[in-house]
């Protein structure tokens, strides 16, 4: 009797004590992982709020392109001519998590203000993984206009058909990174509402 009691009592605590290693384990994870992804998450806001315009014209807007796994801006932090063009986007998926790309893009010397260009088809000028295990299914990027969400827009094409303005004056930035570990515990998730300083409503 005793020792099946004893064996009860060991058993809770040998649960209990694995208990405890795991979450110790999944806390110093989710604590890697936040220090990663908070920097990540405080250059882009930086960078949003100070997005401009690349032009003057009829349709000139701080952000290009937004969807759920991208965004497409300017923004003039570097000492170089002309705003920076910066695309991040979710690349490389493999079993439901991609790294978070970052590119930048300067603009074409042979160009200047109020119209500046930017040569695409030559790749960008920097290149890096900014946050790496982002949940493919995420949505990074929203954007709000008078209090309504705007999903998606591009305006790479406005005398196209199809081309979606995006005149919002608001982007709301998430990022999402999965600890390592079967079962994974909870994704780490921080979020932030930015306020583009020079749109044009």
């Amino acid at each position: 009797m005793t020792i099946g009691i004893l064996a009860l009592v060991l058993g809770a605590f040998y649960g209990a004590y694995n208990g405890f290693i795991r979450d110790v384990g999944f806390a110093e994870q989710l604590g890697d992982i936040e220090r990663e992804a908070r920097p990540v998450l405080n250059e882009l806001v930086i960078e949003l709020r100070q997005a401009v315009p690349p032009s003057t014209s009829a349709h000139g807007q701080p952000v290009e392109y937004l969807a759920s796994d991208r965004i497409v801006f300017y923004s003039d932090r570097r000492d170089v001519a002309g705003p920076e063009r910066y695309d991040y986007r979710l690349v490389n998926c493999v079993d439901s998590l991609c790294d978070l790309q970052g590119n930048i893009y300067f603009a074409d010397p042979t160009t200047s203000y109020p119209n500046w260009a930017y040569n695409t088809a030559l790749g960008p000028d920097y290149q890096w993984t900014a946050l790496s295990r982002v949940p493919e299914s995420t949505v990074l990027f929203e954007a709000r206009r008078g209090g309504v969400t705007v999903s998606s827009c591009d305006r790479s094409d406005l005398d196209g058909l199809g081309a979606v303005d995006c005149d919002f004056d608001t982007v709301l930035v998430r990022v999402v990174a999965a600890p390592k570990g079967n079962p994974r515990p909870r994704d780490y998730e921080v979020e932030e509402e930015v306020t583009l300083r020079n749109a044009r409503l």
